[in-house]
């Protein structure tokens, strides 16, 4: 009877381990998954805000935004907002799902402030939650416009 029990504890034992060994395999691998994804996301958002300060004609923003969907790789559900600055803080394009809570203001660095031997600024991404859900906003200050 003692050594059945033995038995018994030594398979528990196994069985426990191995599970979890592959409870933690799968927590990690799920995190390394998010945190590639999120990678991805920041490059493609870089580009694109990148992209964004360049001068368009003004009826051209539209078409801009409307490509923005397909360039990052998102369905037409997620919702994405836009806003694109004069370096005199005019409103050049604002998409309608552009709130206000976004607070890009402290993001923006102006630009005259670097040094004439740096290298072009790169965008800052932060994660914001909101009411409407959670936000990856990337921004950028460039000489011709400032986008978000």
């Amino acid at each position: 009877m003692n050594r059945r029990s033995f038995r018994l504890r030594i398979a528990l034992l196994s069985a426990a381990l191995a599970g979890s060994a592959l409870v933690g395999f799968g927590i990690a691998a799920s995190r390394l998954i998010y945190v590639a994804i999120v990678k991805r996301l920041d490059a493609k958002l870089e580009s694109q805000v990148i992209r964004a300060t360049r001068p368009r004609i003004q009826g051209r923003w539209q078409a801009f935004e409307a490509a923005l969907p397909a360039e990052l790789g998102t369905d037409a559900d997620t919702s994405i907002a836009l806003l694109v600055l004069s370096q005199d803080g005019k409103i050049l394009y604002q998409s309608k799902n552009w709130s206000s809570d976004f607070r890009i203001n402290s993001q923006l660095n102006p630009y005259s402030d670097r040094r004439p031997n740096e290298s072009s600024p790169m965008p800052q991404i932060v994660t914001r939650s909101m009411s409407t859900g959670s936000w990856r906003i990337a921004s950028v200050n460039f000489p011709p416009a400032q986008a978000a």
